[in-house]
């Protein structure tokens, strides 16, 4: 049994009988608001294999398809919203399935797109533990090169240590960006990640550079969602700020947000945060059950 309810099927199963909770809807980011960064991302090699993890109501999967994607499956562990989705979107392929443990074999994607899962998992009871299941899972199913792109409403410092789980496996690169229907829903910044699965045998000279061009795709892809910020709420803040790489743990001079953290120590590799010291003490199941009510709230009155 989850906190708050969140982290159980049994509550999202009765959530989504209740009338009108099926319908199509994105609790974190509307596709309007994160597609630009994310088909970036994705490029255009329509032959790409993705998954979506806990795909929810979700219009994500729509969108991508009408884009032209079309090797895509959409996971969830509530059977009802995934026969929902069935009956909605019949050519698009919906499976039960836990994000922990998929089934699916090794090595399948080309990219893992994850918009609020992993926010969802801190609701369960041991959180780390489902978490470090979650994005060792996520690791093993993309192909050598593959991409994890994350959208989460958690500070920096968690996501970054959630990533960090699987530092033996891949290079991230992460950076704040400001929330589009702030104050509507009362989370000022989401973290949005870039994960990059490498080879066991890969240098660490070769690995850094990765890194850097990493950290500078995901930069040019967060600088293409500019045109969709509000202007009252952003300025005081530049999407355009580097993501900084650092190759030691000593505390940098602090900003006045939270920026970017990617460092390589004893080679191996690990998140730094560069944080103004606000959102870092805030309780990772605690943000994730506030979203959820505020979205429940805005979208179920």
């Amino acid at each position: 049994m989850g906190k708050g309810g969140y982290g159980t099927i049994g509550f999202w199963e009765e959530w989504y009988q209740e009338e009108d909770h099926c319908e199509k809807f994105d609790w974190l980011l509307e596709y309007e608001e994160i597609g630009a960064a994310l088909e970036f991302c994705l490029g255009w090699n329509h032959d790409s294999n993705i998954l979506i993890t806990g795909c929810g109501n979700s219009m994500l999967s729509s969108e991508l398809f009408a884009l032209g994607y079309r090797n895509l499956i959409s996971i969830d562990n509530c059977p009802g919203v995934v026969s929902a989705q069935r009956l909605r979107y019949p050519m698009l392929n919906w499976e039960i399935r836990d994000v922990r443990a998929t089934g699916l074999a090794d090595n399948t994607f080309d990219f893992i797109l994850d918009k609020g899962c992993l926010d969802n998992l801190y609701c369960y009871l041991s959180p780390e533990e489902n978490v470090k299941k979650y994005m060792r899972e996520c690791a093993r199913l993309l192909r050598p090169g593959g991409r994890f792109f994350l959208v989460s409403c958690h500070d920096a410092e968690t996501t970054a240590k959630s990533l960090n789980i699987c530092s033996d496996l891949w290079i991230f690169a992460c950076q704040t960006f400001p929330n589009p229907r702030w104050p509507r829903i009362q989370i000022e910044h989401y973290q949005l990640a870039l994960c990059q699965l490498i080879l066991p045998q890969t240098n660490s000279t070769i690995d850094e550079e990765k890194g850097k061009n990493l950290a500078f795709f995901l930069k040019e892809a967060i600088s293409r969602l500019s045109s969709h910020q509000d202007e009252d709420h952003n300025k005081n803040e530049s999407l355009d700020t580097p993501i900084h790489l650092l190759r030691h743990s000593s505390t940098p001079p602090i900003p006045a947000r939270v920026q970017h953290l990617e460092y390589r120590s004893s080679g191996l590799r690990h998140s730094s945060l560069i944080i103004d010291g606000s959102s870092a003490n805030n309780s990772s199941s605690s943000i994730s059950e506030r979203v959820t009510d505020e979205m429940k709230q805005k979208k179920y009155p």
